[in-house]
């Protein structure tokens, strides 16, 4: 195998591990090459800024999410507040970053009982909250399974559940976002509920968050289509400001 194929195949790996990266072992292991030769790659890939190396995991740098921009934040914080104002309840905007759900901003609805279970700025694994599962729906199959393998695991404190209901419901909400484009139908936390979807063609996904008197079942045909109206023109609205900042070439 040549350099050139040796190197190809360690992007490879990278890339269909997306945002969450690979450690040593996993890109040998999926290689099949020597953990020398890897080490010597991944540097010479560093060199180049083809790849970047973060607290033990290897990353393709075209996987990672920056930070939003100054006016990519305005827009983000412009759909959040509609979501608030049409459904009523806190909506949240989370960003996939280095594979982890990091919520970028928040914005409270008329209703007077709020669910402080998430802060701004904080950043989740994914597959412990419905952002983090909207989000997961956009990662290779095996990213999925991982993720919700560690989570049934290491069950959140306050989850009423044992492992094999969390791996359930967790499946049941990945599948549901898979086939309709959102999710929400589960409850993990005592008398709190939400509905959350991926954005169009960006690294975010939109949520609402509530106590389950406020988002009850029956709420969910009426609540979903707004959700995803808003992440559409959320998506539409981010992504033309982003192509035109491009350079045309």
């Amino acid at each position: 195998m040549s350099v050139i194929s040796k190197a190809a195949s360690v992007i490879r790996v990278l890339e269909a591990m997306g945002p969450c990266g690979a450690t040593m072992g996993q890109i040998t292991d999926e290689t099949g090459l020597p953990r020398p030769t890897a080490y010597r790659l991944l540097d010479q890939l560093s060199e180049e800024n083809i790849t970047l190396n973060k607290s033990g995991r290897w990353y393709a740098r075209n996987q990672l999410s920056p930070h939003l921009a100054e006016d990519e934040f305005g827009i983000v914080d412009k759909y959040a507040r509609e979501l608030a104002h049409v459904t009523g309840v806190t909506a949240y905007v989370a960003q996939l970053d280095s594979g982890r759900a990091l919520y970028v901003t928040r914005a409270d609805g008329t209703s007077p009982i709020r669910v402080f279970s998430v802060r701004v700025g904080e950043s989740k694994r994914l597959a412990t909250s419905y952002a983090g599962v909207a989000l997961l729906s956009r990662l290779p199959r095996r990213r999925q399974e991982a993720e919700i393998e560690h989570v049934a695991s290491h069950i959140p404190t306050r989850w009423m559940v044992n492992g094999a209901q969390a791996r359930r419901k967790l499946w049941d909400c990945l599948n549901q976002t898979l086939e309709q484009g959102w999710c929400g139908t589960e409850v993990f936390i005592p008398q709190v509920a939400g509905l959350a979807a991926p954005v169009p063609n960006t690294e975010l996904s939109l949520t609402i968050s509530g106590v389950l008197s406020d988002i009850p079942p029956e709420t969910h045909p009426r609540l979903a289509p707004e959700l995803l109206r808003i992440c559409a023109d959320l998506g539409q609205e981010l992504n033309e400001l982003r192509a035109a900042r491009t350079p045309s070439t």
